[in-house]
């Protein structure tokens, strides 16, 4: 998890998850306010419970069309991105 965190907080390429997501996971980060549809609250039981793991990792590596969501799939490995995944899961949805 510790990985996942500096994956989460400064490493991960094109962008850092941070910057859209938020330190709190809340998709309050100073990129993430300017986004529409904004970036989802991690934090929220009621939004993220229809969202599994599996989910996560496809929309990180894949993207998300129509949303801010870039792909990560060409410039992080899957290891890393199921690191990123398992560090949301323990940090934010808790």
């Amino acid at each position: 998890m510790a990985h996942g965190k500096v994956l989460y907080m400064s490493d991960a390429k094109p962008i850092a998850c941070v910057l859209c997501h938020g330190e709190a996971g809340d998709g309050t980060g100073k990129s993430g306010v300017a986004l529409m549809p904004p970036p989802p609250n991690f934090t929220c039981k009621e939004t993220m419970q229809s969202i599994s793991a599996g989910q996560m990792f496809y929309i990180t590596k894949e993207g998300s069309v129509g949303t801010g969501m870039t792909f990560y799939g060409k410039t992080m490995s899957d290891k890393d991105i199921w690191d990123v995944v398992k560090y949301i899961q323990s940090a934010f949805m808790n």
